[in-house]
């Protein structure tokens, strides 16, 4: 009897364990799907159930972006629209500029013309396509030159027309011989429609060897192209960049190392440029050089260059000299000119007309001194026109056939400039 008992009772324990399993796996899966547990069934009176604690829902996640394409083999239209969203949300230039250099690692070509097309301003798309062709140059300037070459058509027009500088300066730095041999190709293909302008690369590429410290290979480069057969035209610019970085060291050096070489108007207007800036240092030193020079290198264009900084920076100490020169080595065309310099520049018209009469009267040449004299006349008279009219009428130097018309011009000013010499243009003396 008991047996019997105890069977019942393990067979009744059995089922309710498995009959308690099945509920909680119901309970479980509920959950698992609706999400919440189930609503729990109401207490029998004057029954107490501790608060039911409902799980807090899981923080939503939002649904990853589509993966942003690579910037270094992204398509044109890919990165511009990238970059036209980033500037919808604000991004920075700074930001806007890391995402180009990012594509110009690969793409260089692509990321300057995305540069120039979204740039929100003309210094903006400037800044950023400089930065761009820097960074292109330094790491491969032989391609940054090859793309440069095929933009010739509008260079001016891409970041206000510097990159050829831009180009060159990094040209220098990594690969001087490569600089030279792609300049020397520019010039022995000569200008041409929609080409680079050679005098531009010539004068640009000797300031990057300049510049990058090679100034003996700048000195040979000139001495090249100054005697090769194909005589490239590369501009006073040229010649000029280099003797002034030699005049640092010695304007004397740098005048000997340009009159070595063969003469042209180039060289010698470059010959003016080295005096006008030894003037700054010893102005007496440069006009005595300049007067050395044979007349084929420019004496007298020399020596009005150095005279005219002179008057700039000390017209007291040139009208000085200038006394001397005359009482040395009275007349002759090349004092005549240094006179109607001096008369140009200095403020006697204003200040002191009668002084400046004076001076006319120092011009050797006749017709030269005559066309000075009513130059000056008509200038005084726009001041004083009664002092002007009494100059006239008692000066026995002015042709009285002259001053009748020469009073007529004086009280109507009617004296076209374009009868003057060109020495006196219609602004010399100032109002």
């Amino acid at each position: 009897m008991s047996d019997l008992r105890e069977r019942r009772r393990f067979a009744f324990g059995r089922w309710f364990i498995v009959a308690g399993g099945a509920m909680a796996g119901a309970v479980a899966a509920r959950y698992l799907v609706l999400g919440r547990p189930p609503r729990a069934a109401p207490p029998a009176p004057g029954e107490v159930r501790a608060p039911v604690v409902v799980p807090a829902a899981p923080p939503s996640r939002t649904a990853a972006p589509a993966r942003l394409p690579s910037m270094r083999t992204a398509s044109f239209e890919e990165v511009r629209e990238l970059l036209l969203r980033k500037m919808a949300d604000g991004a920075s230039p700074a930001e806007l500029l890391a995402l180009l250099h990012e594509m110009a690692a690969d793409q260089p070509a692509l990321a300057i013309a995305l540069a120039q097309d979204l740039g929100r301003s003309d210094d903006e798309k400037a800044a950023w396509v400089t930065a761009l062709v820097h960074g292109w140059a330094s790491r491969d300037p032989d391609a940054a030159w090859r793309w440069l070459v095929a933009q010739a058509d509008h260079i001016n027009q891409l970041a206000n027309g510097s990159l050829i500088k831009v180009v060159l300066d990094q040209m220098a730095a990594r690969d001087p011989q490569l600089l030279i041999k792609n300049a020397d190709a520019l010039l022995r293909a000569g200008d041409q429609f929609n080409g680079l302008p050679s005098q531009i690369v010539a004068q640009a590429g000797l300031e990057a060897l300049v510049k990058n410290g090679d100034l003996d290979a700048a000195c040979a480069l000139i001495k090249y192209w100054s005697a090769c057969s194909y005589h490239p035209d590369i501009g006073a610019g040229a010649y000029a960049t280099v003797a002034l970085e030699l005049a640092k060291r010695s304007p004397a050096d740098a005048t000997a190392w340009l009159t070595s070489l063969p003469v042209s108007d180039d060289r010698n207007a470059a010959l003016g440029s080295v005096a006008a800036d030894w003037v700054s240092r010893d102005p007496a030193a440069a006009l005595r050089w300049s007067e050395t020079l044979a007349p084929a290198d420019g004496r007298s264009a020399v020596t009005q260059r150095a005279f005219s900084e002179w008057m700039e920076t000390s017209p007291a100490d040139a009208e000085q000299w200038l006394g001397n020169q005359l009482v040395q080595n009275y007349g002759g065309p090349e004092n005549d000119a240094l006179i109607m310099n001096f008369i140009n520049q200095s403020a006697l018209i204003r200040n002191d007309p009668a002084s400046a009469m004076q001076w006319v009267d120092l011009i050797a040449d006749p017709v030269q001194q005559s066309q000075a004299r009513e130059q000056m006349v008509l200038r005084w008279g726009q001041r004083d026109l009664s002092a002007a009219v009494a100059y006239v009428n008692s000066s026995s130097a002015i042709d009285p056939q002259r001053k009748d018309a020469l009073l007529s011009a004086l009280r109507s000013q009617s004296l076209s400039p374009a009868t003057s010499p060109v020495w006196f243009s219609s602004d010399s003396f100032g109002p």
